[in-house]
């Protein structure tokens, strides 16, 4: 990845890479400042909506605190791992949270002020990843409400900004919980504002009654699902992971699956022509990304059993 040296050998002159060190070390303060801002107010706005046991081993989760976690995703076609999708863990009211199920009773400024800190999160280990010559893309997940909201967008879109132009291939947005009664016209805004940013944009969709129609015009490249099977049969889950792959391909449409627990559930998605595929069936969350290498689920389940 010679194009991200900071300096060649003999060349006095400073290179873009030590402009870009700069803009690490500023994110990173910003990205310290916003983390604190929502342990101290955000964070304690959220009640627990169910009263659960707490037995005494738990006393690690008495602390308000946030952690960073990256889920490796697999493009079977290629048996690669070339894709990190972020996200966080919340420990609040001695209960754990994680940041694609918040309450249903979040406010939306508080959502908002979560994605801008994931996607600041997201820049500095993508430049982290580029000066250690790594190269894999990094997926932000980014509510619709924080997109849908001209306030909200507008400082979501600075952020945004301050990704090095060099990089933008290597992030990519991941907009949910869009709900199907937005076509089209919120979902133009909401895609239009982080398009130019990055390599791709996916939808997070219903499985159930996927709506495909039109989407790719508006600039969707791919869209997905996570996986929560409830008490549905696997016969009766992979009809709907070829369903939904099906449509999504006549549309031209690339495809994403998450929540991948099992290898027989990874199997069937897989056999449905899924483009990218996530969760514990693949590997569990890692602190960092950790590049692009070669991988198959086949390995990996021999490696821990």
């Amino acid at each position: 990845m010679g194009a991200f040296t900071t300096r060649r050998e003999g060349d006095s002159e400073a290179k873009p890479m030590e402009g870009l060190a700069g803009k690490l070390a500023a994110l990173i303060g910003d990205t310290e400042k916003l983390y604190g801002n929502i342990q101290d107010t955000i964070l304690e706005r959220i009640e627990d909506e169910e009263e659960e046991e707490i037995e005494e081993e738990e006393d690690e989760l008495d602390e308000p605190d946030m952690a960073f976690s990256y889920y490796p995703i697999l493009q079977p076609a290629i048996s690669r791992i070339h894709s990190y999708r972020l996200t966080s863990q919340i420990i609040l009211e001695k209960s754990l949270w994680n940041f694609d199920e918040l309450p249903q009773t979040m406010e939306p400024p508080a959502i908002a002020t979560f994605d801008q800190l994931l996607l600041r999160r997201a820049i500095v280990d993508l430049v982290d990843c580029v000066n250690m010559d790594m190269l894999n893309v990094i997926i932000v997940p980014v509510h619709f409400s924080t997109l849908n909201v001209n306030s909200y967008r507008s400082a979501y879109v600075d952020i945004c900004s301050t990704i090095p132009k060099s990089m933008r291939d290597l992030i990519s947005f991941e907009i949910t919980q869009s709900g199907v009664q937005n076509w089209h016209s919120q979902l133009i805004n909401a895609i239009s504002a982080v398009k130019r940013f990055g390599r791709m944009v996916c939808l997070e969709m219903d499985v159930s009654s996927p709506q495909f129609t039109d989407l790719k015009a508006i600039g969707v490249d791919c869209v997905g699902f996570t996986w929560k099977s409830g008490s549905m049969s696997l016969d009766a889950a992979r009809n709907k992971f070829i369903t939904f792959g099906k449509r999504a391909t006549q549309e031209g449409l690339r495809t994403y699956m998450l929540g991948t627990s099992t290898t027989a559930l990874y199997d069937a998605a897989a056999a449905a022509n899924i483009d990218y595929i996530g969760g514990e069936a693949i590997a569990e969350g890692v602190k960092q990304p950790q590049g692009s290498f070669a991988f198959t689920v086949d390995k990996k389940m021999a490696d821990v059993s």
